[in-house]
């Protein structure tokens, strides 16, 4: 939309040497989508405004560790992970709610069960312009592998 812009330009296009925009899924092959298991450090853009929900789905196939970790920040971002049932039901399956320390959130997530990470962000304005980022650390791993 409109607030992803700076100008006529894309916020994750002209912010791409900063951080990368936030991923729609964890499906893909970057993430599990290759050989089931991941584990990487990766810088992710703020949202233009800094304030705002934001959200990854996925599943996965067979019982994973799940574990995320948002190092302290200036901006406070708030995690969510729910269980989410074929008709969009939603389940609160943990959270992390601390202001402006670090965030992280470890589950042990179901097989065949579809996910749903909330990202909210409560932080200042900032202006248009700033590539402001936030390092996030994933991990997906067999339970015999952690």
């Amino acid at each position: 939309g409109d607030e992803a812009r700076v100008g006529t330009i894309p916020h994750e296009w002209l912010c791409r040497a900063s951080g990368e925009p936030l991923p729609q899924t964890f499906e893909s092959i970057r993430y599990i989508g290759f050989n089931d298991e991941y584990y990487g450090i990766q810088n992710i853009l703020v949202p233009i405004g800094g304030v705002g929900k934001e959200s990854v789905t996925f599943a996965v196939e067979n019982e994973k560790v799940f574990r995320i970790l948002i190092p302290q920040h200036s901006l406070d971002i708030d995690l969510e992970l729910y269980e989410v049932d074929k008709d969009g039901t939603t389940r609160p399956v943990a959270s992390s709610a601390n202001e402006r320390t670090e965030e992280s959130i470890v589950s042990l997530l179901k097989a065949k069960q579809n996910y749903q990470l909330d990202f909210n962000f409560h932080g200042n304005a900032l202006t248009g312009n700033k590539c402001e980022f936030f390092l996030m650390e994933v991990s997906f791993k067999r339970p015999e592998h952690v």
